[in-house]
């Protein structure tokens, strides 16, 4: 009798483990882009030099991410996501360190999600949402957004971070806050700042700013942005939006503006255009300038996770503009007053 009990408690308790197991549902998602592409480039300073290149991330940056939710019982979830950048023309890692692009944990309930780690700050988030290029990834190498350097962005993601996000039927916030770990004080290195996103049917807005204290207490930087989109019947849409970015104690000032759309050809072809004009001011290292670009996509879908794209761009700067581009992509020649640069590139992105 003893014996048999023992087996019928020695099967209770694996069917209650099972059962256990069953009712925290959990999984892990592998996921990534590879994408590479030829470019071709003119002009890069002004010398007349041309280069080619094979690139990694022609229009959307390669990746492999590790993902995972479980769920904790009453309406509560745990998450992680750990995303490496990739570099497909070396196989070297990107973005830094090993897990560059996102390393994070968070809860997530009826009340929002709270996260922690290294994750994409409030103007990357917002940025998504217009990017006149993009087409659920956007564009990556040579987007005319980085005319004069990558600085509106804040270095799209923050450091020792907490992100509470949230979402109140069709409006989404999200709150940043990363602590600087300074000795000196609290507010040295940190950054702090927020976006919301209106999302209803054809229309979408959103605004977004950061702010972030240098780790010396030297220098504070402020970017802001603000832009829309809507949608057409049959996958045709228009964007546009402003970027800012300013420093307050040297006063330099950075400010750019741009307008496009996407027109679906067919259901696997979507050709996308934009215009942007840059301008900077106050005490920039390369000194006051201006700049307009244009940029085309082609981007034809051979399946749910294949497509092939080409791309062009045209950036005309004037001074300082024309240094600050030419620094960025490859030299400055010294007295460089104008720069017509132009790039050409024919990719595959392959999502999995």
């Amino acid at each position: 009798m003893r014996k048999r009990n023992l087996k019928s408690l020695a099967l209770a308790c694996a069917l209650t483990g099972a059962c256990t197991l069953a009712a925290a549902q959990s999984s892990v998602t592998i996921y990534g882009i590879a994408d590479a592409a030829v470019r071709y480039e003119h002009n890069a300073n002004n010398r007349g030099d041309h280069a080619l290149q094979l690139v990694s991330g022609g229009i959307a940056g390669s990746r492999l991410g590790f993902r995972g939710t479980e769920d904790l019982g009453g309406g509560m979830k745990a998450l992680f996501n750990l995303e490496m950048g990739i570099s497909l023309d070396d196989g070297m890692p990107r973005q830094g360190p090993a897990f560059g692009r996102a390393s994070w944990v968070g809860l997530e309930g009826g009340w929002g999600r709270v996260s922690l780690g290294r994750q994409y700050n409030a103007l990357n988030a917002a940025w998504n949402n217009y990017n006149p290029l993009g087409d659920q990834w956007g564009i990556y190498w040579s987007d005319p957004v980085y005319i004069g350097g990558d600085r509106f962005f804040m270095g799209y993601r923050i450091n020792n971070s907490i992100i509470y996000s949230n979402k109140f039927g069709p409006v989404a916030i999200q709150l940043d806050y990363a602590l600087g770990e300074q000795d000196t004080n609290t507010r040295d290195g940190s950054t702090y700042g927020g976006n919301v996103v209106y999302s209803d049917g054809p229309v979408t807005i959103a605004l977004a700013a950061d702010r972030n204290r240098a780790p010396t207490g030297a220098e504070t930087t402020t970017n802001w942005t603000v832009g829309g989109k809507y949608g057409f019947t049959g996958g045709h849409y228009v964007s546009g939006g402003v970027m800012t970015s300013k420093l307050a104690v040297s006063g330099a000032d950075y400010r750019i503006a741009f307008a496009g759309g996407g027109f679906r050809i067919t259901p696997a072809l979507l050709l996308s255009g934009a215009v942007y004009a840059y301008d900077q001011n106050g005490s920039t290292p390369q000194g006051a300038g201006k700049a307009k670009a244009i940029a085309f996509v082609a981007d034809y879908a051979m399946s749910k996770r294949t497509s092939l794209y080409a791309e062009f761009d045209r950036t005309i700067a004037k001074d300082g503009a024309a240094r600050s581009t030419a620094a960025y992509w490859a030299t400055a020649p010294a007295g460089l007053t104008t720069l017509g640069r132009s790039g050409f590139m024919v990719g595959i992105r392959h999502r999995f």
